[in-house]
Formats: structure tokens, sequence, C-alpha cells
């Protein structure tokens, strides 16, 4: 089953977990948007959510505190 997340693209504030991807891309909008990460997940403060630079993504993993 795909959860879909109706949450808009993380923001340059939320950090993310892994610094592999460090940038942004450009939309065809002009508007900068984070590279593939994981995020917080906007619907769960216990879980990060993978975002694939364009969409929220059904892959989560647990916050590791």
């Amino acid at each position: 089953m795909l959860t879909v997340i109706d949450s808009p693209a993380p923001s340059f504030t939320h950090t993310p977990v892994e610094s592999r991807h460090a940038g942004t891309t450009s939309t065809p909008r002009g508007h900068a948007t984070p590279l593939p990460n994981w995020f917080p997940d906007p619907a769960n403060a216990q879980l990060l959510r993978w975002w694939d630079g364009r969409s929220w993504t059904e892959h989560t993993q647990p916050v590791q505190r």
C-alpha cells in the first residue's frame, strides 16, 4: 500500500540526516528544492521519510537518537 504524504517539500530549515547529497536542484518553475535525502517525517516525529527530490516516498525509518 502506497502512503501519500500531503505535505510540502522539506524546507531548507530541515537538516538532512545524511549529507551525502549536498545542495539543491531547480524545478522547471525555477524554485529550488532539496536533493534526495532522509528528512524528519512531516506526519510523524518518530520517523524519517525519504524525499526523492520531487516528492515524499513511502520509505521510512525510525529516528535514531
